[in-house]
């Protein structure tokens, strides 16, 4: 969608980028449809902003960088069964 300019991912990045987000999860594989990844560029941002705490079969969690972590989230996390990466 973004090739064909009918998605603009600029909100979203931004909102990454500010740490908005109490958690960020991926897909622990990048997905790719026809050689395109479902997740272009927005990685790099995720790194840069999170930091990655725990995964779970097939995903990762990432909690924010720049502040202190919710200890109640980060329970919660590891009583689902989210191991410490």
């Amino acid at each position: 969608m973004m090739r064909i300019n009918k998605f603009n991912p600029t909100p979203i990045l931004d909102k990454i980028r500010n740490s908005e987000f109490e958690t960020v999860i991926v897909w622990a594989n990048d997905w790719k449809w026809r050689g395109v990844s479902h997740m272009p560029d927005i990685l790099d941002v995720i790194d840069a902003a999170y930091q990655k705490d725990c995964v779970m079969p097939g995903m990762i969690m990432y909690l924010p960088r720049n502040r202190t972590l919710d200890s109640n989230l980060v329970q919660g996390l590891r009583s689902t069964g989210c191991l410490a990466k």
